[in-house]
């Protein structure tokens, strides 16, 4: 569960209890405690801090009750608490002009910064309600492009690609150019259905709940490094950790994660070096693990390490394969648990991916 959900559910359970049916009980109940426990301590307290109990009274019926269950509160304070607790005790606020017209001017000002504050409230809380509403229809927009991305776009993508091809394979009176045409359209569908799916994986990394769980990082590895077997392979790469704590967290999503910064490293290694990759982690503090995945790959300018992280961001356009959006969900991952990720490198001297994930409890 994001921030925003934890919002959601804190502001529809405070709702119920912050909207009374009557100001006026809200008032007369609140001023009522105040009295009680005030009578309570009188034999220890004497005149002292007379007013202070019915001043916390008068902010818990306005917070609860509203403006008018404090204005309220305000005006039952008054002869009470004169009456009962102010010397000379069981006289009317009448008899003590004085001591009245502080009294009255006390809670004139606590009534108004109450009302302030209750108003500034009510706004941040109409604008949190607000806020999670537009939350919520952005997050089903995005449930219907992911239905519509899998399904209705890529359906005609897939009949033009398939009828490009039959054309071209069975048409032998095309002349080379017209055939040329054909593939580049068919490459050109292709392109277009690896842009749908990259943004099809970025949309879903961001959706659904987290299923937290105690994760074994060196499990994780493990099924990365068999994932991508083949690369690993071809590559002759060497890759290398230190041992790895559990954390809390999605294992699908860290998997995904852990492939995509292995896949990264194997994908822009150096031209004639074999990768040599290191995937390590310290104790940052007492609730998060920082991971490291250091290689010695081409690295990246310091100007660049920024941009990385965005949707399609390729720093060497279509060289080398992919889609430009792995990174981007990596970002999107270690955001989700609590987290944070960047990366340290400089140009011809490899690169270090850091990434911090909640300690496990």
């Amino acid at each position: 569960m994001d921030r925003h959900e934890v919002f959601g559910t804190i502001l529809r359970q405070v709702q119920p209890s912050i909207k009374p049916k009557s100001p006026i009980v809200v008032a007369l109940l609140a001023i009522g405690v105040a009295t009680l426990i005030r009578l309570l301590l009188d034999p220890w307290l004497k005149s002292n801090g007379a007013y202070l109990f019915f001043a916390i009274a008068v902010v818990v019926a306005a917070l609860y009750g509203g403006v008018w269950a404090g204005i309220g509160a305000i005006f039952l304070s008054i002869p009470i608490c004169d009456y009962l607790f102010i010397e000379p005790r069981f006289t009317w606020f009448i008899h003590d002009t004085r001591a009245d017209s502080i009294m009255l001017i006390s809670f004139a000002l606590l009534g108004a910064l109450t009302t302030f504050i209750i108003r500034r409230f009510q706004e941040y809380r109409s604008r949190l309600h607000e806020s999670m509403i537009e939350l919520r229809r952005s997050n089903e927009d995005l449930t219907q492009f992911s239905y519509i991305a899998s399904h209705d776009i890529q359906a005609p993508l897939r009949m033009i690609r398939c009828f490009t091809e039959l054309l071209a394979r069975k048409d032998e009176h095309l002349d080379e150019q017209s055939k040329e045409y054909l593939s580049m359209i068919v490459c050109g569908v292709r392109n277009m259905q690896q842009i749908i799916q990259a943004l099809l994986h970025y949309a879903q990394a961001g959706q659904g709940t987290i299923a937290k769980e105690r994760v074994s990082m060196e499990a994780v590895l493990a099924s990365a490094r068999l994932d991508l077997h083949s690369l690993i392979s071809e590559s002759f790469a060497q890759i290398t950790n230190s041992a790895l704590p559990t954390v809390d967290g999605d294992p699908t999503l860290l998997l995904q994660l852990l492939q995509n910064l292995l896949g990264n490293a194997l994908k822009y290694a150096r031209k004639g070096v074999t990768p040599v990759i290191d995937v390590s982690c310290s104790r940052l503090s007492r609730e998060q693990y920082q991971f490291a995945v250091q290689d010695n790959g081409e690295g990246i300018s310091s100007k660049d390490c920024d941009l990385i992280f965005a949707p399609f961001k390729r720093l060497h356009g279509h060289e080398i394969g992919g889609d430009g959006i792995g990174l981007s969900v990596c970002k999107k991952i270690v955001e989700r648990h609590g987290g944070r990720i960047w990366v340290v490198s400089q140009p011809g001297a490899g690169s270090t991916f850091f990434f911090t994930l909640p300690v496990s409890r």
